[in-house]
């Protein structure tokens, strides 16, 4: 069971969890059932980035070193130290190219609030650096860029510039992702979005407006970068194409702890 598991725990970080999620919402993903062995599929066409952060912690939140497999609190982000270090090219021309997933992101985006629907029509019209085909990134894209190494803002400001003129709990990015479903906040039309200073993705209302229902927005040009395409292997595994991951197909089954779910991985 460890090598059916192996993925999962190396990669049992939030970029990717939350991302492959997310992403099942979107209508290009493919899912395909097989019954035979898989394991020689062609894949990782979609690079992972890694996250950037090579530290583990302890309950309090403190540095802790030395942790050893089989030891308590193993298996965090900074025990595996997987994906494509995060590169990217300042092209001088306020556009910034990851050289890992190939995209080419704003600088600096605006610091005007959006709707939902603002920032998709800012970004189909934006003409920037001599490029008129720029679009409202993904979750997964808009993610792809953060970096986790000393947070508070979890993005490379070496690179990327904030829209707003200081940091704040403010910075919060529309991806083009609508959520499928009802939330409290936006009802049934919601859509997900990104946190570079707190880090996280959260679904916000799409027709908020303002300074604090308005979100900002940066415009990204290039492929879509990390469409799903899974296979069921049909031993209670999938297998994600696109990464090379495999993952178990059903959870834990109940609520875990932080260190009661990096045991259940580690474990499984």
């Amino acid at each position: 069971m460890k090598t059916i598991y192996s993925f999962l725990k190396t990669f049992r970080n939030a970029l990717i969890a939350l991302t492959l999620v997310f992403s099942a919402c979107d209508d290009d993903n493919e899912i395909t059932e097989v019954t035979s062995d898989s394991s020689d599929l062609e894949v990782n066409n979609y690079v992972l980035v890694s996250t950037g952060q090579t530290d583990a912690y302890d309950l309090d939140g403190e540095i802790v070193s030395g942790l050893s497999e089989g030891d308590e609190l193993y298996g965090q982000d900074g025990h595996y130290q997987k994906g494509s270090s995060a590169s990217y090219t300042d092209n001088g021309d306020g556009t910034v190219t990851d050289n890992v997933t190939g995209l080419m992101w704003q600088q600096t985006p605006s610091s005007e609030d959006f709707t939902w629907e603002e920032a998709e029509n800012y970004c189909e019209n934006l003409e920037l650096s001599g490029y008129d085909d720029w679009r409202m990134p993904t979750v997964k894209e808009l993610f792809s860029i953060s970096d986790f190494e000393n947070g508070w803002p979890y993005i490379n400001q070496d690179y990327f510039d904030l829209a707003g003129d200081e940091i704040s709990k403010d910075e919060q990015y529309w991806g083009n992702n609508k959520y499928v479903g009802v939330t409290v906040e936006g009802g049934d039309d919601a859509a997900f979005g990104v946190n570079h200073v707190t880090g996280h993705i959260k679904a916000y209302a799409a027709s908020s407006m303002g300074p604090v229902g308005g979100k900002y927005v940066r415009a990204v040009r290039g492929d879509t970068y990390g469409t799903n395409d899974f296979t069921e292997n049909g031993d209670s595994t999938i297998t994600d194409n696109s990464t090379g991951l495999m993952w178990a197909q059903y959870d834990s089954g109940e609520g875990l702890d932080w260190a009661d779910a990096l045991a259940y991985a580690e474990n499984s």
